[in-house]
């Protein structure tokens, strides 16, 4: 049932008392009808129906048509107009008042509910469309985005006050003229006023949407460079309708890309200052370093039985300092290289026992200083992953550093196994200082250190930083448990590589490693070339060398195949940070010549250790070691030489 109000204007007693009970009978709740304009108004005014049905010609001073255009206009009811007289000149004037329905007398019952519901449902949605309008327009003005609107000939409508205060234009000065003279658009270059795109797409009846840089010039003469967005509306009919254009002052956008080219210059060149910070630091503190270490290798070797006790204490630190400033060079470097993700990660295929047996014999001999007890339980079957070695390794070695650095006492206990979804594991556990839960969460940060856990300043806090992004490099996780006096048990995880999976491709020779020679065997006599451009080096390796084999200097790529050339030679060692790349061009050049390349070239640099080891093993070297390496690793190689040398001699008899 209709519950809404109707207001009967009829001047015609009988008719009007007809009327409203006909509507009562539907279901409209109907006040005492009026008969007068004037009385129209003020019901409508007091008790605001929600239709009015007028009779157009009343008596009584005011007519139904001007009583209608007051009631719409002032109080926005709907009017449906009753009349027995249907002249042209009446309905045109009936028309301005914009009335809801026209319902000539006399009428069915049918024909007057459907009108009334049909002039209800109009007006609300009429009404909601006023609402809406009303809101989109204040939100237009209230937006900072300059917007103007046009219509399908490119008349401006609508000019919201962002768009008057930029092109000079009022919104009552801008309605009815042409978008090109509200908003012109001038050329970069030739500074001529250009016609806007939207404009010729309205012309040709093609849908548009765009975005363009340009400059405005405003009303007053002035040029603002503007971002400007263009598109065609939609009519009902899917046809154009009209055009928008939204705009915004780009002067701060422009200063601030000039800006942030500048910084951007700014960055890069501190970037590349960093970069060659880092490696002059990497080569001028491995240099000495690698001097340093193998001079106290080789003391140590030939006298560390003779030695004084108090000297052989001297010795021991400055292998332990030089050991220290060699893992705190290698962090650093880590660290910059994955900051700038120039951290290349070469996956292979890795036995976990192999590699955490390795890493576990690193740090045994500084364990037993410590009287530590160093357990190794591996129970992963020699199970693979799929990782970079050099990743892994650091990670792991890391984590033990850690665990001897702070355990005082006790032991250490390093397994493998699997966890959960069958991945491989290495568990690493103490019985150290351990690490408050409060500071669990920043172990893992860059630089972290906790002052009651670092009261002998040792380490610089980015182990298990450099720990966590090494394991997530390679598709692993770490978990570390720990309590203050109690220890620390951190576990690293990897997808487990089934047998019979494919690794991914070969291992081309840029990835490969030098493989540890675990045979002693007899060092035949070698004739090994030194290719050196540090004199200091170059006499280190002939003091070190010389006892057993016969050795050669060279510290350029000239006199190194000018020897090559004259004398038959075993061996070149050559560092591959020699002058404008003559390390990789040496090593080219004896691979590429028939009487050479069967020569062993063991490359060493203490550059960028990955690049320069691509670069090795790209140019064709058999071996690779990085500064500073020990004499049993270079001995090693040798002995590798030396086999592959002497099976070369047994395959040819």
């Amino acid at each position: 049932m209709a519950h809404e109000q109707i207001l009967v204007v009829e001047d015609e007693n009988l008719v009007a008392m007809n009327i409203s009970e006909r509507l009562r009978r539907i279901g409209y709740v109907v006040p005492q009808a009026v008969a007068s304009g004037a009385e129209a108004i003020k019901h409508a005014s007091e008790r605001r129906p929600d239709l009015v049905l007028m009779d157009i010609r009343l008596k009584d001073g005011i007519d139904g048509v001007e009583a209608a255009a007051h009631i719409r206009e002032n109080f926005d009811i709907p009017v449906i107009f009753l009349t027995a007289f249907s002249d042209a000149e009446l309905v045109e004037r009936a028309k301005l008042t914009e009335p809801y329905g026209y319902i000539l007398k006399p009428f069915q019952a049918r024909e007057l509910h459907t009108s009334i519901v049909m002039a209800l449902f109009k007006h609300r949605n009429d009404r909601e469309v006023r609402r809406t309008n009303i809101a989109l327009r204040s939100t237009l003005d209230r937006l900072g985005e300059a917007v103007i609107t046009t219509d399908n000939g490119g008349t401006v409508t609508y000019l919201n006050p962002a768009a008057s205060d930029l092109t000079g234009w009022s919104d009552r000065e801008a309605l009815g003229k042409r978008l090109s003279e509200v908003l012109r658009i001038i050329d970069f270059q030739t500074r001529q006023i250009l016609q806007h795109p939207a404009v010729r797409s309205l012309r040709k009846g093609t849908f548009i949407e765009s975005r363009s840089q340009s400059i405005l010039l405003t009303r007053d003469g002035s040029h603002l460079p503007i971002d400007d967005y263009a598109a065609t509306l939609d009519g009902p009919d899917g046809s154009n309708s009209g055009l928008v254009v939204t705009f915004h002052d780009n002067s701060r956008l422009i200063e601030s890309e000039q800006l942030q080219e500048e910084w951007r210059q700014v960055a890069e060149r501190a970037q590349q200052l960093k970069t060659e910070l880092l490696t002059n630091l990497n080569q001028e503190i491995r240099e000495p370093l690698h001097i340093i270490q193998s001079y106290s290798n080789l003391i140590q070797d030939l006298f560390g039985q003779e030695l004084d006790p108090k000297y052989g204490r001297y010795l021991l630190h400055i292998r332990e300092a030089g050991r220290s400033l060699l893992e705190t060079l290698n962090k650093i470097v880590d660290l910059s290289r994955l900051h700038v993700e120039n951290f290349p990660i070469r996956a292979r295929e890795l036995n976990i026992d192999e590699l955490v047996s390795a890493c576990v014999e690193a740090v045994r001999e500084r364990a037993q200083r410590k009287k530590l007890k160093l357990e190794l339980d591996l129970k992963s079957e020699g199970g693979r992953i799929y990782a970079d070695m050099y990743a892994i390794r650091s990670a792991i070695s890391h984590v033990l550093d850690n665990a001897v650095k702070y355990t005082d006492a006790g032991k250490i206990k390093v397994a493998t196994g699997f966890v959960e979804d069958n991945r491989i594991a290495v568990f690493v556990s103490d019985t150290g200082i351990g690490i408050a839960n409060e500071h669990l969460p920043q172990i893992f940060e860059e630089f972290s250190r906790f002052p009651e856990y670092h009261k002998r300043n040792e380490g610089i806090g980015l182990g298990l930083a450099l720990t966590k992004r090494f394991v997530e490099h390679s598709n692993g996780s770490i978990t570390v448990r720990s309590q203050p006096n109690s220890g620390t048990n951190i576990t690293l995880s990897f997808p487990r590589m089934e047998r019979g999976e494919e690794s991914g491709g070969e291992t081309s020779n840029a990835d490969k490693r030098v493989s540890i020679v675990e045979s002693m065997l007899n060092n035949p006599h070698l004739v090994v070339l030194v290719v050196e451009s540090h004199s200091s080096v170059r006499q280190h390796f002939g003091g070190d060398l010389g006892e057993a084999m016969t050795v050669y200097m060279a510290d350029s790529r000239d006199k190194a195949m000018s020897i090559l050339n004259l004398q038959h030679v075993d061996a070149v060692l050559i560092d591959i940070s020699l002058d404008a790349e003559a390390g990789t061009r040496l090593i080219r050049s004896i691979k590429q010549d028939k009487t050479l390349r069967n020569i062993s070239v063991v490359a060493f640099t203490a550059h960028d250790i990955d690049m320069q080891r691509r670069a090795a093993f790209s140019a064709g070297s058999d071996y690779y070691l990085s500064k500073p390496f020990n004499t049993d690793e270079l001995r090693t190689t040798l002995r590798a030489i030396a086999q592959r040398r002497r099976d070369s001699n047994s395959s040819s008899q």
